[in-house]
């Protein structure tokens, strides 16, 4: 695996079939080695990532369920929402595998699907994650940020992915 440097710390990423991954443990673990599980499960507890899920679902799936997404949604964030990557899959028809299902397909591989991210889906997110910020401070209520977060999203990952991330990084 490659590894990418900064300020003393190494972030492992490697290359697929054309894509990049970033080990988001790697990530994890300069933020708290102690319980980089934690740090990982809330990450994917915040409403930021279930809607960045959502985006990539309707940009890669046309069988998304949005409707069921909407009832997750409105749970996100708060104190106790937990949603399993299965219960995800089976509930909004995303396209994905439980973690057993990815370490058989993936079995060459080292680590595990939460390891596992393209460059151009990090870009994206960090990109909604500011632009979000920006929005609460100029006062936009939360429906009104979604819906632009959501559009600024799908042209941001169509855009990426149409220049190749690859290119990026080289």
């Amino acid at each position: 695996m490659k590894k990418i440097v900064f300020d003393n710390n190494s972030i492992s990423f490697m290359q697929r079939n054309q894509d990049d991954y970033i080990s988001l443990t790697d990530m994890a673990k300069h933020k708290n080695a102690e319980s980089t599980g934690l740090v990982i499960s809330h990450w994917l507890s915040t409403r930021y990532a279930v809607e960045f899920l959502r985006i990539w679902e309707q940009v890669n799936n046309p069988s998304f369920n949005v409707t069921e997404f909407r009832n997750i949604r409105s749970n996100a964030g708060s104190n106790g929402f937990v949603l399993s990557a299965k219960q995800w899959i089976e509930r909004t028809n995303a396209i994905g595998l439980i973690s057993k299902e990815w370490r058989d397909a993936h079995a060459d591989l080292q680590g595990n699907v939460r390891d596992y991210a393209t460059v151009n889906q990090l870009i994206c997110l960090s990109n909604m994650e500011s632009l979000n910020s920006v929005l609460i401070k100029e006062g936009l209520p939360q429906s009104e940020r979604l819906q632009k977060l959501n559009q600024i999203a799908i042209s941001q990952m169509t855009v990426l992915e149409s220049i190749g991330e690859n290119k990026l990084l080289k």
